[in-house]
């Protein structure tokens, strides 16, 4: 499996899932169970069916920290009327101290 290191900037959920089978990877069962001290709320009230850009908006980065991290964190799927209210997400040092592998 993908090991993050903290030097590490670019980081894609896809060298962190094993194979084929998402609810296999050990990252989605750490992300799952994060104490409730780790996970910020930020409240959208400009973005409507563009998860990307409310990412784009939490993270400096997008590219460090992709918008599917917000979006199985929360269980979201991108459709064109979806209003994305009330968004959990990790702070990015977090998701580099999350043990995947």
């Amino acid at each position: 499996m993908y090991k993050l290191s903290k030097s590490n900037s670019n980081f894609d959920i896809m060298y962190a899932i094993n194979g084929n089978d998402i609810y296999n990877s050990k990252f989605l069962y750490d992300l799952d169970n994060l104490d409730s001290s780790n996970i910020m709320s930020y409240k959208n009230l400009l973005y409507v069916g563009r998860l990307d850009l409310v990412a784009n908006t939490i993270y400096d980065n997008i590219d460090t920290v992709p918008y599917e991290v917000v979006s199985i964190l929360n269980r979201f799927y991108q459709k064109d009327n979806t209003e994305y209210t009330d968004v959990n997400y990790v702070p990015e040092t977090t998701i580099r101290t999350l043990r995947l592998g």
